[in-house]
This record gives C-alpha cells, structure tokens and sequence, in this order.
C-alpha cells in the first residue's frame, strides 16, 4: 500500500512540475484520471480476466487457460512435495512469489504475482482438498 502512495505522490510531483503553477486545472484534471484509471480500471481488468480464465485438475496435473485478451497458458505438474495452500476463494499451489515492495503492488494492480493460482473460485476449499487428494495419490 505504501508504493500506492509513493506512486501517487511522485506523480502529482511530476504533473506540477510538467504544468507548472499557471495550469492547476490541468494539473488536478489529470490526477484525477489517474484516479479513476486506478481505482475503476483494476476493476474492469479483474473481471475480464476472471470471466475469460479457465481453471482444470487432472490426476498430474493443474491447469489455468485464459482466453482472450490476455491469452495464456499455464501448467504445472503436482508433485509429493509441492505445497497446497486454500487462502479465501483461491487456491494457491507451490511457493508464493515475492518481488519487493514496488513490485508487488505493480502484481496486485495486474492481478498477477506470477504465482500458479487458482484465483476467486467456487468451492475453493473443495479444490483444494481435491488437490491434496491427487499430491496423497502420488506418494502411493
């Protein structure tokens, strides 16, 4: 939350200097779009990626396939060791990834920490004890 503020800070610097004092219209005018493209643009990104993601678990394997526009495709094999963690509607396998702190909040604005998640989910906690149940399989 701190880089938010650092981000926001730097670029109301910027714009003052940029515009100078004659224009502090322009100036508030463009902090302002800044706003709404933060606030209400994260939203809109969010709900296209969740409504375009696809999310699949097989007896090796999870898979995520997101259509377009941010077409991709994920794999990764479940192994005896790979760690399974159930966190409010998302399912999270392997390590959580960390990138610092300016990083991070670029990640949570693209909706993306480059984690292999399965995000806002029905029955998360129901996946997650599927995919346990796969990872037990394995040791057998």
């Amino acid at each position: 939350m701190h880089s938010f503020f650092a981000l926001i800070t730097g670029f109301a610097a910027l714009t003052f200097t940029l515009a100078g004092n004659e224009e502090p219209v322009v100036t508030l005018w463009m902090m302002f779009g800044l706003f709404l493209y933060i606030s209400l643009g994260r939203c809109y990104v969010d709900r296209s990626k969740r409504r375009n993601t696809l999310y699949a678990l097989t007896n090796q394997r999870a898979l995520i396939k997101r259509l377009h526009p941010y077409a991709a495709f994920r794999r990764m094999k479940i192994k005896p060791t790979t760690t399974i963690v159930h966190i409010g509607q998302s399912v999270r396998f392997g390590p959580a990834v960390n990138f610092g702190m300016f990083f991070d909040y670029l990640h949570w604005y693209l909706l993306d920490d480059g984690s292999f998640t399965f995000r806002a989910i029905e029955g998360a906690v129901n996946v997650a004890h599927m995919a346990r149940e796969v990872r037990e399989a394995l040791n057998d």
